[in-house]
């Protein structure tokens, strides 16, 4: 039998390698890259989660932050906060330093954020992340559970909910909504969900009361 350190360096390889492939086909700044139909799919993803909280004058915490997109996209909205990304590769990140060049109000820290301590923060945001098929028997759970764990004021998360033939190279995992909004539910009482026909995700908001 496997051990969970060997599973994990596993799932871990196979994330590198799916991105390693995409950059190949894509060029490493591209959205496409990240793994990312197009900069309108990622757009509308980051977009939910300014219409579920205010972000202005707190602290953030990208998970899976990849090439701090998401920061330039706040920065747009929001001019007093605070951000941290953490991402697993060291490529996304050095991309990442490139792009926040100047930056008093960001950070970024390099590590596997299934297994890292994690800095408390007033919103904690994973947009995709958890989307990586795993061989850990209730990873997500235990996900939701560890980032809600570590946010004052909420988490937020994107899932998909199917896969289109053929994008995913057999990597990616899709949810049931009901069913993730169902285990949420242990966890707070104010949770606000979006869930459009004409998407392939899902947005989650997990509030403390």
């Amino acid at each position: 039998m496997r051990s969970g350190i060997e599973m994990q360096t596993k799932d871990n390889a196979m994330v590198k390698a799916y991105h390693q492939d995409r950059i190949a086909r894509f060029g490493q700044s591209t959205v496409e890259a990240l793994g990312w139909k197009n900069e309108d799919s990622q757009r509308k993803r980051f977009q939910d989660f300014c219409d579920f909280a205010d972000l202005n004058g707190k602290s953030v915490l990208d998970v899976g932050c990849g090439q701090a997109d998401f920061y330039h996209f706040l920065m747009n909205r929001y001019r007093d906060l605070r951000y941290t990304g953490i991402d697993q590769s060291s490529s996304f990140l050095r991309e990442a330093w490139r792009n926040l060049e100047g930056s008093t109000n960001a950070k970024l820290l390099l590590g596997e954020f299934g297994s890292a301590l994690l800095p408390v923060s007033d919103f904690v945001v994973c947009i995709g992340a958890l989307n990586y098929k795993t061989s850990e028997s209730g990873f997500i759970q235990r996900m939701i559970s560890k980032l809600y764990g570590i946010s004052r004021l909420g988490v937020g998360l994107s899932l998909l909910k199917h896969l289109d033939a053929g994008f995913d190279n057999g990597i990616l995992v899709s949810y049931d909504p009901d069913e993730i909004f169902e285990y949420c539910q242990q966890l707070s009482g104010n949770i606000r969900m979006k869930n459009s026909p004409e998407t392939d995700f899902f947005t989650l908001f997990l509030y403390h009361n």
